[in-house]
Order: C-alpha cells, then structure tokens, then sequence
C-alpha cells in the first residue's frame, strides 16, 4: 500500500510542477520556438526525474540496511 501512495505521488508532483513551470514560460518567454524548447527541457526533465523516483520507489528495499540507530 505504501508504494502505490508514493507511486502515485511520483507520478503526480513533477506534473504539477512542471505545469506551473510552463505558466510562467508561456508568460515571459515570447518567441514561440524558444518556449516549445524551454517547454521540451521541462518535460524531458520531468520524465527523468519520474522515471528515477519510479525505479527507487519499487526497487528500494530497506531491509537491507538494518535498524537505524
């Protein structure tokens, strides 16, 4: 149950900040090929930090490193 809520979070956080980030971009970014590129670095950086967040989430184990102390 745990890592379906922390899925789900890590689907749904880089969406919503990448959503503000292209408010703000199509707010002062006036040339329409260099917001489509700003855009594009955006949504290729989302897609890399979900994908990294998705492998930890599902991969951790934290068995492995014993009790904290």
């Amino acid at each position: 149950r745990l890592r379906t809520v922390t899925g789900v979070q890590t689907c749904a956080l880089p969406i919503y900040g990448v959503n503000g980030l292209r408010v703000i971009v199509q707010d002062y970014v006036t040339e329409p090929a260099r917001r489509f590129a700003v855009n594009m670095g955006f949504y290729l950086l989302s897609f890399a930090l979900f994908t990294l967040g998705s492998i930890v989430v599902f991969t951790f184990d934290p068995t492995k490193w014993g009790p904290l102390k």
